[in-house]
């Protein structure tokens, strides 16, 4: 089901959701470049969420939401089904406190597989907020948190719970206030033994062969990792080429690092 700007509810949306409430074979539900109308939309979807057993994915990307939106969001996942495997928000632009009660609100969905936060203004109390949240999400496999002003600090957090090493997938692009010192910590997840990470993304971050130097070293004898993604990072040939030793490193499992607009 997709909701988009051209479907205009006004005085339906009530009738239209009740109608809904009736459906229990819809699996993905996506609202798209749409005015969320202060979460009314979610509030008169709260029974449907409920109910329906098959819901697995909740996808908002680009749209307006207002005051009262974040709030009625938090509701309705709140009391959504558990079958909920993948909650992604793209390019919403989000205050903090917003993003915060959003976050908060999906620690209820401990099976949640994926979790797309996207530009959602990451900052210290979401940061912390998030490392809770990923303490309680023991399946989630794919963490994805593109363009949320982390830094060196958020890396910490979100690393000094452990739970990173159980994602497949890490995506951290366009974080540029991220330093030598963040990438230090985040390469060291890579040396756990239990890491099972096999694919990061970090690209648009500037890194410079400083930070492709630090995963070198780190990657030298991990057994997990099969795709690095640094396109736009500034990395000169001498770090390409100390990356480009991994792909030939027996103790090294990696199959590709992309290098892409580099120097």
């Amino acid at each position: 089901l997709r909701f988009n700007p051209f479907q205009h509810f006004n005085n339906a949306i009530e009738p239209f959701c009740t109608g809904l409430d009736r459906n229990r074979s819809i699996q993905r539900i996506t609202f798209c470049t749409m005015d969320l109308m202060g979460g009314e939309i979610f509030r008169s979807l709260r029974p449907f969420l409920k109910n329906n057993q098959t819901i697995s994915e909740i996808e908002v990307e680009q749209c307006q939401f207002g005051d009262g939106s974040a709030h009625q969001v938090s509701l309705a996942l709140r009391g959504c089904s558990k079958s909920l495997k993948l909650f992604r928000v793209v390019d919403n632009q989000l205050g903090g406190e917003q993003s915060s009660e959003i976050i908060e609100a999906l620690k209820v969905h401990s099976q949640l597989k994926t979790l797309d936060l996207d530009g959602m203004n990451i900052r210290r109390r979401e940061r912390t907020a998030l490392a809770t949240l990923l303490q309680s999400s023991t399946e989630l496999c794919e963490l994805c948190l593109i363009d949320n002003s982390i830094d060196d600090e958020g890396v910490d957090i979100l690393v000094a719970g452990g739970t990173l090493t159980n994602l497949s997938l890490l995506d951290l692009s366009d974080n540029s206030s991220i330093s030598a010192g963040g990438y230090q910590t985040l390469a060291s997840l890579l040396e756990y033994p239990n890491c099972n990470l096999g694919r990061l993304d970090l690209r648009h971050n500037n890194m410079g062969d400083e930070g492709a130097l630090i995963f070198a070293n780190a990657l030298a004898n991990n057994r997990s990792l099969k795709r690095l993604d640094l396109e736009s990072n500034d990395i000169t040939r001498v770090g390409c080429r100390s990356l480009a030793v991994l792909l030939g490193n027996i103790n090294s499992d990696l199959e590709q690092i992309d290098l892409r607009k580099n120097i």
